[in-house]
């Protein structure tokens, strides 16, 4: 989450945890402020290790057979880092709602898998090579 607060915080921009703004963190992480007026909240996620291997992110939408994750969240946008050797060797920062139509196609495929602990969970394994092209897209210019 800092990493982001950082890269948002400069010249009338300001960025915080959203739970310091009264938003539930539940929902998002980071609440981004254009001087005084609410302008965007960002859902942090970040891989270690297996995506060099799998290159995939699991995209959590459910837990305990209810919205989680992508499907809960108020974010409008989904930053994802993935680290290597604990540096952020690549990052993604997408529109939330583009990121839902992409893993709509994978609803019901071999990527709609069951995980986290006893397999409580359920997410899409998403190509990043899906989200990269999503932040070719709608890349956020400073």
């Amino acid at each position: 989450e800092q990493h982001i607060i950082d890269k948002f915080t400069g010249i009338n921009l300001t960025a915080y945890k959203s739970s310091d703004k009264g938003f539930d963190y539940r929902y998002s992480d980071v609440a981004v402020y254009y001087k005084d007026e609410l302008v965007g909240l960002i859902e942090v996620k970040s891989e270690q290790h297996q995506w060099e291997i799998t290159q995939n992110h699991y995209l959590e939408y459910e837990y305990n057979g209810k919205p989680s994750g992508i499907a809960a969240t108020e974010a409008t946008h989904w930053a994802l880092l993935l680290y290597k050797n604990n540096n952020v060797e690549k990052e993604f920062i997408v529109p939330t709602n583009k990121l839902k139509e992409i893993a709509r196609d994978y609803i019901n495929t071999d990527r709609d898998v069951a995980g986290g602990d006893n397999n409580k969970t359920k997410g899409i394994l998403m190509p990043i090579d899906k989200i990269q092209e999503l932040q070719e897209l709608y890349v956020i210019k400073s």
